[in-house]
């Protein structure tokens, strides 16, 4: 694996124009649009995806991909149990093979190794089981259940962290510095190596445990980039719990690009879990209909700027008897330069005494025009605690979850990605493309160019078979390709009309970066002098 130069390709193209005065030639240069290969950015391909057969499998050992724009790495998310089927026996090949082909080309690789599976019986192998370590039975969709199929370790069992250190530090022994490792997830934690266990056991850990595991990572990995994952936010056990009294809930809203122009009917309420429907609703103070509240009208211009008037309902210091809930709008929070396209709705809540602690804040949108629902926000699920604690840690971000839903609820966590970008990178996957497709959440690929702005993203994901995935969204990558990572434009160059042997060669400059993120490297600009036929 050798170590390579790099080289950064910038984008311009411009006319020279008059020399201004001291004898300076000078030239103005524009974005020419081109679609770069760029060392630190770029699509992911992704060669393992947990199962090995997706989606490189397809693709012959000549093809490198080496005309699909803007590729920048390839990714290798694959059990620990591949990796190591006995204890101490080790298959590199499993990632050498893969990682090596596509690192003579210049594409360096992302790697998770996962612990958790929904597709076979061991993520972690067998044999940790079978040393003592803790864990449970689940089906997917039902948690944990005795006969399930699937076997998942307790995430804070000793013998099971004893034995993943050992193989941490194995793995960083091998890959940690070395050039053709663009990144490392910590993949350790959560059904998929996804930081959540909603789609096994359904079992919640603290704050402590997710700790653990990033400082596992991060003590054995100290010169390649270390991700922590969004999903470690919205885990199973951090759903907001009410109280009685006073207390605020907020929404994640995504602005889609179809939405501007339009303007909506923001309505609240308070529901018991479990139950659907205005049945299941707890009785609010101002009742607009169907033990819901009407809080506020949400805008979005035609330039995609929101703005919101509050309805002021009624909102006492006490509430009378037979109320559950008082509601009202308490403000828009939207970042029109760092995260243009999402923003989240406040709303104040007073929760009577006596109300199950079980139940929940929920908010609709209702079109102004029709009068019909049209979209349910997610209540947030933000930790500034942990979030403060990643970043410290000098990790990166990754989100796995991009348009797994679809229209305002395209994506969650583009403000805990407002703590990471400006020193580490973010890493976007898509749902599988298509899944998302056959859903109708992947509309026309809008919302992945619209996260790629609001999270400052350096890579994205080739959620799919590549080929597949490029024909079928080529302007897409086009878009995308001009605005992930970095981009280096030359706005103004002036340089010395004239050459003379031991004279002075004068080049004045000034760069833009059109991107949404820094490269996270250091960088200068180089001048070459070539004579007519091109020569150096």
């Amino acid at each position: 694996m050798a170590n390579r130069s790099i080289l950064v390709v910038l984008c311009w193209a411009g006319a020279v124009l008059a020399a201004p005065a001291g004898g300076l030639q000078q030239r103005v240069f524009a974005d020419n649009g081109a679609e770069l290969r760029n060392p630190g950015m770029g699509w992911v391909l992704h060669y393992y995806d947990n199962v090995p057969a997706n989606y490189g499998s397809r693709l012959a050992p000549s093809d490198t991909l080496d005309e699909w724009p803007g590729l920048g790495a390839t990714y290798l998310r694959i059990p620990w149990a591949w990796i190591e089927p006995q204890e101490g026996e080790y298959r590199w090949s499993v990632l050498d093979t893969p990682l090596r082909r596509y690192a003579a080309k210049g594409l360096p690789a992302g790697i998770r190794i996962s612990c958790s599976e929904s597709w076979t019986a061991y993520g972690t192998p067998e044999w940790v089981r079978l040393a003592g370590a803790k864990g449970y039975q689940f089906r997917p969709g039902k948690g944990i259940q005795e006969n399930g199929p699937f076997w998942e370790p307790d995430y804070d069992d000793p013998v099971f962290l004893a034995k993943l250190e050992v193989f941490v530090k194995a793995l960083a022994a091998r890959y940690d510095g070395n050039p053709d490792v663009a990144f490392v997830d910590v993949g350790s934690f959560g059904v998929w190596g996804e930081g959540h266990t909603w789609a096994s056991t359904r079992k919640a850990y603290p704050r402590a445990t997710v700790k653990r595991h990033v400082s596992l990572w991060c003590k054995h990995f100290r010169k390649t980039p270390v991700l922590a994952i969004d999903d470690f936010l919205s885990r199973p056990g951090t759903r907001p719990v009410l109280v009685p009294g006073l207390q605020r809930a907020s929404f994640d809203l995504v602005l889609p690009m179809g939405w501007r122009g339009r303007e909506f009917v923001v309505r609240a309420g308070l529901w018991q879990r479990g139950s659907g429907g205005p049945k299941g609703r707890r009785q609010p103070l101002v009742d607009d209909g169907e033990a819901t509240t009407h809080l506020a009208r949400l805008r979005i211009g035609t330039d995609g700027m929101p703005t919101a008037i509050a309805l002021a309902p009624a909102f006492p210091s006490a509430l009378p008897k037979g109320v559950d809930v008082a509601l009202r709008f308490a403000g828009l929070r939207h970042d029109p330069v760092q995260q243009p396209h999402s923003l989240k709705l406040d709303v104040e809540v007073r929760v009577a005494t006596g109300v199950p602690t079980d139940a929940g804040v929920f908010m609709h949108l209702i079109d102004a025009g029709t009068g019909k629902e049209t979209f349910v926000p997610r209540s947030e699920r933000e930790d500034e605690e942990l979030t403060q604690w990643l970043a410290e840690q000098g990790v990166g971000l990754r989100d796995d979850s991009i348009l797994v839903q679809g229209g305002g609820a395209g994506y969650f966590h583009a403000a805990m990605a407002q703590r990471f970008w400006p020193r580490r990178p973010i890493v976007l996957e898509s749902e599988h493309y298509g899944g998302s497709k056959g859903r109708g959440c992947w509309g026309d690929g809008s919302g992945f160019l619209q996260a790629v702005e609001d999270y400052h993203a350096s890579y994205a994901s080739i959620h799919w078979w590549p080929h597949e995935f490029l024909a079928a969204n080529r302007e897409l990558v086009r878009q995308i390709n001009r605005r992930i990572g970095y981009r280096l434009v030359p706005g103004e160059v002036a340089w010395t009309e004239g050459l003379r042997l031991g004279g002075k060669f004068i080049v004045q400059w000034q760069w833009r970066n059109v991107g949404v993120a820094p490269p996270y490297r250091s960088l200068f600009p180089a001048v070459t002098l070539k004579d007519k036929q091109g020569g150096v």
